[in-house]
């Protein structure tokens, strides 16, 4: 979750449309719309169905509350979720073309590579 834009989570209020977030047991993750059922200081309650029953989440994190497995998560909108998922899907890719070399790519600069260099080690 690092990284993650939660200040979404501080405007919700009864009635706001969600993304909702979930894993089954092999952490393969899917996501539906749920709306907000009620809100307090520290938790949030959503529900899938819109009725009264539903799963309570964090207000600091959007993170679903304890529980073994894998915890659901809220997002302000399908869109976002999917940027997320495709910017790790990206940065794996990136990774594992840095890590699967030796020497650097032909036409990769000093320049480009301490460009690269400096912001990676300004995000660590």
């Amino acid at each position: 979750m690092v990284g993650r834009d939660v200040s979404f989570l501080n405007d919700l209020k009864k009635g706001d449309e969600v993304y909702l977030v979930t894993a089954d047991y092999k952490g393969r993750k899917a996501g539906k719309s749920a709306f907000v059922i009620s809100r307090g200081p520290k938790w949030i309650w959503v529900s899938v169905s819109g009725v009264r029953h539903g799963e309570r989440f964090q207000t600091d994190n959007g993170i679903s509350e304890g529980g073994s497995g894998h915890r659901s998560e809220l997002w302000p909108s399908e869109a976002s979720w999917g940027a997320e998922v495709h910017r790790k899907e990206i940065w794996i890719q990136f990774r594992n073309a840095v890590t699967a070399k030796y020497d650097p790519p032909v036409g990769l600069t000093v320049e480009n590579i301490e460009t690269m260099a400096a912001l990676l080690n300004s995000q660590c």
